[in-house]
């Protein structure tokens, strides 16, 4: 890419990130569970697909790949909302008089 190819897609970017608000706590734990479900849906296929690209059993795809993802998917469903509070954090020297949220 050249650097104004690089410079368009930021541009891009910047300006879609300023136009969508922040997502609800309960928007985002739905999406988590759709992709939830979404995997275990697909699960068998893609179990099948790993297999044949890496040759990796069914019992190893699960340990090592799904059963992480969905205790992933459960924690961050769990903790998000806690995550997603505001707090108030100390503003560092360089930044006095100012104010940190």
């Amino acid at each position: 890419m050249e650097r104004s190819q690089i410079q368009e897609v930021v541009k891009n970017q910047r300006s879609f990130f300023q136009q969508q608000p922040t997502k609800s706590v309960a928007f985002r734990k739905e999406t988590l569970q759709k992709l939830a479900a979404l995997l275990k849906t697909y699960e068998q296929e893609l179990s099948e697909a790993i297999q044949v690209d890496f040759h990796k059993s069914a019992f190893d795809t699960y340990t090592t790949e799904f059963a992480l993802v969905y205790t992933d998917i459960q924690e961050t469903i769990k903790s998000l909302a806690e995550w997603s509070r505001a707090k108030r954090v100390r503003t560092n020297l360089m930044n006095l008089p100012g104010k940190s949220t």
